[in-house]
């Protein structure tokens, strides 16, 4: 398994090391040749690393000439911003809330802005994707920058028809519907300047901007645009101001897509489609795949084909009752060519994105299948890459619930970037891959609901478990090791050390117990062994199911556990995590085997816990000498040995001065 992230970070790490004034060009190269080897997210992983170890201080990046860490940083966010704008923002975003976090600010955003040298325009839709962020500081600081690019905009120097008509005309909604009045007050402005701009420029308006701009300053300014009659006009301004062209089809409803040309006709109307746009036209094409009134969506796309002279839609589309994705794919593809679905995928995580029946879930992956014709796998990474969504989480596990049952050919698990091998040499039948569709070999897989769960103040927590319990269930062996190494790549997962109180920590835990009954598994010791040496989370879930199964059976199952121990040469480690309960019991198995010394270590534990200890070993002791506990499953306890209960004693009564006088007279009354 490569896991490409371990590669580039030490890569990167090395080149950081040796870096300086001369060689910021060779080492730009170099460090994008390494990101490249792993596609689009090894680039961003790039942009990533360089801001975690950027000082971002204002000093810094003003500073001139720029230090060469900068210089190299400005170089890549160069090359990225150019080569892939549709995400450059999104993933900017992202990258900054892991460094900065707290001090998210307008000034930051405008001094990283000017030391990255960043475009206008992609300064603008990174306020826009600040601004609609639902975390209320980055909103903020979001709508403080956005509108000082709205001066700027504003500057005499610069043509707003050098801003993508897409954004422009996002910028244009969300200026006039913000929140905030500043917001509002300066979209005037912007509204006046995009008017002059196209006047000077012979421009004709388009036509989704002329209810955002505002028909009598259009009229008073004498700005040609097109001619729109009677209640026609209504239908146009009420398309033109949804957010964007998956808001218009949603209304305009199923008929539009009755063929592949007719739907060419209705997205030309549109401004051009970018990534962004294209996952949410997705997103709503897919979730909507029954629920649209299809009467009221069939006079509306009517409306509006009257009002723009377009072909009226015929029977067939005014009849349709669900949508056509082949034609819609189709359309789309030869309408914007230059789409990359892949990208797209990246972006399903949107305000709106919900998948609320198996029904949408197939949806998407057809249109993306539709749209490749077959000749990429779908990019599970942009779904499952090991993180929670930062804005749909709820969907995303959805999303996924759906995924871990789909057939091999629907969703290619096998395509994550991150597996474990196929778990040979398992007995009864048992399969090496777990489900048909390998999901459950995908390291990210277990990552991505360990990030779910975790997430949302633990929201969705019981919801993450339901998608893995039916595989806990019928293929615990794969489990165990998909769970451990998952932990092991990622101890994070694990939750807040020392608490390891995560997802993946209850999962391993909750699977091992049929490996450690004395009636014996026939996978046990492949299972245990892999487990074990998985690493520290993997012991820590090991001695927990192992502390379980004593509560749970008491003294009867302490010798099987006590052979797992030494068949893994982890009982110190055992040991050292068990409650004290299981120690003492475990421990003076140990003894009589002659597997430890008891009288040190019964001294050593002593001295670190005191008290409560003491008193374990006191119940321990009185239960063995008098089989008065009350617990049925200990009957079948190993007996003890006189000598071994002597070393009890002669520990105890040593310390006998530190203890609370009422254990004090039990260790008298258990002695006699």
């Amino acid at each position: 398994m490569i896991d490409f992230a371990t590669v580039i970070i030490q890569r990167v790490k090395l080149l950081l090391s040796q870096l300086d004034a001369s060689n910021v060009e060779v080492t730009t190269a170099e460090a994008f040749q390494a990101a490249e080897l792993f596609g689009v997210d090894g680039q961003y992983l790039l942009l990533a690393l360089l801001i975690e170890h950027a000082d971002l201080s204002a000093g810094v990046l003003r500073q001139l000439p720029r230090p060469p860490h900068l210089t190299l940083l400005t170089s890549v966010a160069g090359r990225l911003s150019q080569q892939r704008p549709n995400e450059f923002s999104e993933r900017l975003t992202q990258a900054l809330a892991h460094k900065v976090a707290g001090a998210f600010s307008a000034d930051l955003l405008a001094d990283l802005s000017g030391a990255l040298e960043l475009p206008v325009p992609t300064q603008l839709d990174l306020a826009l994707t600040l601004a609609q962020y639902s975390t209320g500081l980055w909103q903020k600081a979001g709508e403080r920058f956005f509108v000082d690019r709205i001066r700027v905009l504003q500057g005499s120097g610069f043509d707003t028809g050098d801003v993508p008509l897409a954004l422009l005309h996002r910028t244009l909604a969300f200026a006039l519907r913000a929140a905030e009045e500043q917001v509002r007050v300066e979209a005037a402005g912007l509204q006046r300047k995009v008017i002059a701009d196209l006047n000077a420029a012979k421009r004709s308006v388009p036509l989704t901007l002329l209810p955002l701009l505002g028909e009598p300053e259009i009229d008073r300014l004498g700005v040609s645009r097109e001619i729109i009659m009677g209640d026609s006009k209504d239908i146009v301004s009420r398309l033109a101001a949804s957010s964007g062209p998956s808001m218009v089809v949603e209304e305009l409803g199923y008929g539009c897509t009755a063929s592949k040309e007719y739907f060419k006709e209705v997205i030309s109307l549109m401004p051009a489609m970018d990534e962004r746009e294209l996952a949410r036209l997705v997103g709503v094409m897919a979730r909507t795949h029954s629920s649209l009134d299809v009467h009221s969506c069939a006079q509306t796309l009517q409306a509006l084909a009257a009002a723009v002279g377009i072909n009226s839609p015929g029977q067939a589309a005014l009849s349709a009752v669900t949508w056509n994705y082949e034609n819609a794919v189709d359309a789309l593809r030869e309408s914007f060519p230059n789409l990359n679905w892949v990208a797209a995928m990246g972006q399903l995580d949107h305000d709106g994105f919900a998948v609320p029946d198996a029904r949408t879930f197939e949806g998407v992956v057809r249109m993306f299948s539709r749209a490749v014709r077959d000749k990429e796998p779908f990019p599970v990474v942009a779904v499952c890459g090991g993180s929670a969504w930062m804005r749909a989480p709820a969907a995303q596990l959805e999303f996924l619930r759906h995924a871990v049952v789909a057939a091999p050919e629907m969703f290619p698990w096998a395509f994550s970037r991150r597996k474990i091998s196929p778990v040979e040499g398992l007995a009864g039948g048992a399969s090496p891959i777990g489900t048909p569709n390998h999901c459950w070999l995908s390291v990210d897989l277990y990552l991505t609901l360990s990030a779910l769960a975790g997430g949302l103040g633990g929201e969705l927590n019981n919801k993450a478990r339901a998608v893995i319990e039916p595989a806990m269930q019928a293929c615990a062996e794969v489990v165990s090791l998909g769970a451990t190494a998952a932990l092991a790549e990622d101890p994070s997962a694990a939750g807040v050390s020392p608490g390891f109180n995560g997802l993946l920590m209850e999962v391993t835990t909750a699977v091992l117990p049929p490996y450690l009954s004395a009636s014996g598994h026939p996978n046990a010791a492949l299972v245990l062994h892999r487990v074990w040496a998985s690493g520290l989370a993997g012991q820590e879930c090991l001695a927990r199911a192992m502390t379980e199964i004593h509560a749970r059976e008491g003294g009867a199952n302490v010798p099987r556990l006590l052979d797992v121990c030494q068949d893994l040469k982890a009982l110190s480690a055992v040991l050292d995590r068990a409650p004290h309960a299981f120690a003492v019991e475990l421990a003076a198995l140990a003894a009589r085997r002659e597997y430890l010394n008891l009288e040190k270590w019964l001294q050593e534990r002593n001295a670190a816990s005191g008290a409560p200890f003491a008193a374990a070993c006191l119940r321990f002791l009185r239960a063995r000498a008098t089989g008065d506990d009350g617990m049925q499953q200990n009957l079948g306890a190993p007996k003890l040995a006189v000598e071994t209960m002597a070393i009890f004693f002669k520990v105890l009564q040593a310390g006998a001065g530190g203890l609370p006088p009422d254990l004090r007279e039990e260790l008298r009354a258990v002695a006699s």
